[in-house]
C-alpha cells in the first residue's frame, strides 16, 4: 500500500489537499468517473464556493488551514504556552458501514468528545477514516467509516490526561482488538502548528486493519476468534473518495471543527479570517472574469 505522507506542515497541508482536489476532479470528468458526483456537488467543489465553508471544498480547508496555523502561531507566543498535547479520539458507536454512515449526528459525537475531555481547552476537528475491510468494524463486509476526532489540547498536565485517557479505555472501544479508544502524545509548542494540520485535515487516506495475532479460526469460514489487529493506510483512490464527498453532503467546516473553553475563542478568530479571506478571493475572481468578458468591474458599486 502507497502511504500518504503524514501532514505535519502548512505546506504539506496545503500540498496534499490540493492534489487531493485535482485528482477527484480529474476522475469525475472521466469515462470512469462520469456521472458519480451530482451537479450541485460538483459546485461545492469549486473554488468559487470556497467561501461557503463547505466541508468538502478543499480550498475552504485550505484558507482555513492558512488562517489556523497563523493565529495559533501567535497564541502560543503570547500565552507563552510550551506543552500542547494531541489526542485521537475514537468510540465504536460512531462505526458504521458506508451505507448508514449518514446517520452520524456530529452533536452526539462533539458531546462525547466533551465528555472525555471535562473542562479542557482544546481545538480540532471530526474526521472520517475509510475503512476497505468492513467487516473488521462492523458485521458487513462492505466498507466502513469510523468518524472520530483529533484535537490539540493545552492547559492540562500529563498526569490528569492520562487519568482521562485510562477512564476512556476503560469504558469505550475504538472498533478492533488493537486500537485504542483514547490516544495522546505530547508536542513542544514550537512543533505544535504544523501537528495542528494533521488535526484539521480531511479524509485523505483509506486503511486496512488485518489480524496480526490470532487464538483460533474456522476452517469453513475463515472467522478468525480473540484477534489482535494491525492497521494500514494509503493514499484514498479516486473511487472512494467520491464515497467521501457524498457522504460529506453539506456539512461545513463548522459543523465540522471541535473547540471548547479557550478553543471556541480561537475558532471564531480562525473563522472571521478565514471568511474575509475567501471572500475576497472570491471578489478577486469575479472581477478578474468581468475583465475577461470585457466588462469593467468599476461600473459596479
Amino acid at each position: 500500500m502507497t502511504a500518504r505522507e503524514p501532514i505535519l506542515s502548512l505546506d504539506e497541508y496545503r500540498n496534499q489537499h490540493i492534489e487531493a482536489d485535482a485528482g477527484l476532479k480529474t476522475y469525475v470528468i472521466s469515462a470512469w468517473g462520469e456521472g458519480k458526483l451530482s451537479n450541485e456537488i460538483l459546485m461545492r467543489l469549486e473554488k468559487r464556493k470556497a467561501h461557503f465553508g463547505f466541508a468538502i471544498n478543499m480550498h475552504s480547508r485550505v484558507a482555513f488551514a492558512e488562517a489556523a496555523a497563523r493565529r495559533l502561531d501567535s497564541y502560543f507566543r503570547d500565552h507563552e504556552i510550551r506543552q500542547v498535547w494531541f489526542v485521537d479520539l475514537v468510540s465504536d458507536q460512531f462505526i458504521f458501514p458506508l451505507a448508514d454512515a449518514n446517520r452520524i449526528e456530529f452533536e452526539a459525537l462533539k458531546r462525547w468528545v466533551k465528555k472525555q475531555l471535562p473542562g479542557c481547552n482544546y481545538l480540532g476537528g471530526i474526521d472520517a477514516a475509510y475503512y476497505l475491510n468492513g467487516s473488521v468494524v462492523t458485521e458487513t463486509r462492505e466498507p466502513a467509516i469510523s468518524w472520530h476526532a483529533h484535537l490539540m489540547v493545552w492547559g492540562i498536565s500529563e498526569q490528569k490526561l492520562a487519568r482521562l485517557a485510562a477512564r476512556t479505555n476503560s469504558r469505550y472501544k475504538a472498533g478492533w482488538e488493537g486500537a485504542t479508544a483514547f490516544f495522546f502524545r505530547e508536542w513542544d509548542s514550537s512543533r505544535a502548528v504544523g501537528r495542528a494540520m494533521y488535526a484539521l485535515k480531511a479524509p485523505l487516506s483509506e486503511y486496512i486493519a488485518y489480524p496480526s495475532r490470532a487464538d483460533q479460526s474456522d476452517a469453513e469460514t475463515g472467522e478468525i476468534f480473540n484477534a489482535t489487529y494491525t492497521q494500514k493506510k494509503r493514499v484514498m483512490r479516486r473511487t472512494h473518495a467520491v464515497d467521501v464527498v457524498q457522504l460529506y453532503g453539506e456539512a461545513s467546516l463548522k459543523e465540522m471543527t471541535l473547540r471548547a473553553r479557550e478553543g471556541k475563542e480561537l475558532f471564531r478568530q480562525i473563522s472571521f479570517a478565514t471568511s474575509w479571506s475567501t471572500a475576497m478571493d472570491a471578489a478577486r475572481g469575479a472581477r478578474q472574469k468581468m475583465r475577461i468578458l470585457g466588462i469593467d468591474p468599476n461600473m459596479f458599486p
